[in-house]
């Protein structure tokens, strides 16, 4: 695997992270509201 080939894999699981902790956070804080 080349260097370039790593950094670009790990930009992209970075975004994919990043989404998927907001879309955590979101559900999160529905629950939290509609917990009664």
């Amino acid at each position: 695997m080349t260097e370039l080939y790593k950094a670009e894999l790990i930009k992209m699981l970075d975004k994919l992270s990043e989404r998927a902790l907001k879309r955590l956070y979101q559900l999160a804080e529905y629950f939290y509201i509609h917990r009664e």
